[in-house]
C-alpha cells in the first residue's frame, strides 16, 4: 500500500494533489532552473565540472581512469591517478609567472587558502572554482583537466618552424624554433646549427637550464674556456649562468636539439 508523501509549504503542509501546492513547486523549481542555466552559460565548462563533483560524492569511477575521492560537499576533487586540483593550481601560476600574492588579487582570494589549496589541504567550491579560472582566463572544465585549453597542444610541422639568426648573421648561428605558437612555456625547444668557427669572443649566460643533444655532425661547446666535444647521440646538460659557446666541427654544419628553460 503506497503512502501519500507530504511535505511543508510554507507554514502548512502541502497535500501533493492540491493544485496551488503543485504550481508553487513547480514555480520554485522553474526558478532553481533558470539560475543554473545562468551559471552555465556565464562559466562554459561548470556542467562538466558537477558532472564530475557528482561522480566524486557518489564514489564512482572517472571515465579518465582511476578511483575517485570523496570529499565535503560542494568541493571539487580529481581521480587519484591524476594531478590533483592544488597541484594543477600551482603548475597554472608558475606557468604564468604569477605569484600567490597576485593570484590572490586576480581572483579576490586570500593568500593563505590559495596557499593552502595548492598544498592539497583544502578543496575549492564551485564559487572559487570559478574565481580561480577567471584569473587564468580558463574555463572551469579546463582548470580542473576536464577539458583542454586553446594553447593545451602544440604542433609544429617540419615545414611550419620558425628560424631567426641565420647564418651570416652577426653571431653565425641558424635557430628554427619548435614551440614559437605555444603561449606559456615552461621550456623553449629549437633546432640549433652552430657556425663552423666561432665568430668572436662572444659568450652567453642567462638564467635557468639548458639542455644540448646533438642530432648530426659533431659539436665543440665551450664552458668557461673548458672545450667538450660532443659527437651525434652526445649530450650535455648545465646551467645556464656558465658562460658558453659552441662550433661545428670537422668542416660540417652539426644540428642539435636545444631546450632552454624560461
Amino acid at each position: 500500500m503506497l503512502r501519500a508523501h507530504t511535505e511543508p509549504l510554507g507554514d502548512r503542509t502541502a497535500d501533493p494533489c492540491d493544485a496551488t501546492g503543485f504550481a508553487q513547486r513547480g514555480q520554485l523549481w522553474r526558478d532553481k532552473a533558470k539560475v543554473l542555466v545562468g551559471m552555465w552559460r556565464r562559466a562554459p565548462g561548470l556542467a562538466a565540472a558537477w558532472v564530475r563533483i557528482a561522480m566524486v560524492l557518489s564514489g564512482k569511477k572517472s571515465k579518465r581512469g582511476g578511483s575517485t575521492v570523496k570529499v565535503a560537499a560542494g568541493g571539487i576533487a580529481s581521480a587519484a591517478c591524476g594531478p590533483s586540483i592544488g597541484a594543477r593550481i600551482a603548475f597554472l601560476r608558475r606557468q604564468r609567472r604569477i605569484s600567490l600574492e597576485e593570484l590572490a588579487q586576480k581572483s579576490g582570494l586570500t593568500k593563505s587558502f590559495l596557499s593552502k589549496l595548492e598544498r592539497g589541504l583544502s578543496v575549492p567550491s564551485i564559487s572559487t572554482a570559478m574565481a580561480l579560472a577567471k584569473a587564468f582566463g580558463l574555463t572551469v572544465g579546463q582548470l580542473i583537466g576536464e577539458q583542454e585549453y586553446e594553447d593545451a597542444i602544440c604542433v609544429v610541422r617540419k615545414g611550419d618552424r620558425r628560424s631567426f639568426m641565420r647564418r651570416g648573421s652577426e653571431t653565425g648561428y641558424d635557430y628554427e624554433m619548435l614551440a614559437a605558437a605555444k603561449s606559456f612555456k615552461l621550456m623553449e625547444p629549437y633546432i640549433m646549427r652552430p657556425p663552423l668557427e666561432f665568430q668572436d669572443e662572444r659568450r652567453f649566460e642567462h638564467a635557468g637550464q639548458e639542455f644540448l643533444f646533438v642530432l648530426s655532425g659533431s659539436v665543440e661547446v665551450e664552458f668557461a674556456g673548458r672545450p667538450i666535444r660532443l659527437k651525434a647521440g652526445d649530450a650535455v646538460y648545465f646551467d645556464s649562468n656558465v658562460s658558453h659557446r659552441s662550433r661545428s666541427l670537422k668542416g660540417q654544419i652539426a644540428e642539435a636539439l636545444v631546450i632552454v628553460t624560461v
